[in-house]
């Protein structure tokens, strides 16, 4: 899971998650990032985009000013992209496989509980 931490997040939690434009320096960086995960869940468009290119599963979560869905629904969903207006949603969308994962469960309960 990778959200924002700035002033353009949606959730109150911003400490429980990784911004990959805190850890990433540079393009190539993004790219390295989101090829190490199968399934990205995030708020940052470029991420998504990253992820997308990697070939990865990707679900795009809703940012506080729209450009998310408007992007997605512009562009991204073409590309296997999935969208969620919430992390709960964005929760619901993975795989069994990840929902019965006891750390990620313990992760998001302080996020969606």
């Amino acid at each position: 899971i990778f959200l924002r931490r700035d002033s353009e997040r949606t959730g109150r939690k911003s400490w429980l998650f990784c911004d990959p434009a805190r850890v990433c320096r540079n393009p190539r960086q993004y790219l390295e990032l989101a090829a190490k995960h199968k399934t990205i869940v995030t708020d940052r468009l470029h991420f998504a985009i990253c992820g997308l290119i990697a070939g990865r599963e990707v679900i795009l979560v809703s940012n506080s000013y729209h450009k998310n869905r408007a992007m997605y629904n512009t562009w991204l969903k073409h590309f296997g992209c999935r969208y969620a207006e919430t992390v709960r949603e964005a929760y619901s969308m993975l795989d069994k496989d990840y929902q019965s994962s006891w750390s990620l469960r313990n992760l998001l309960r302080n996020l969606i509980d």
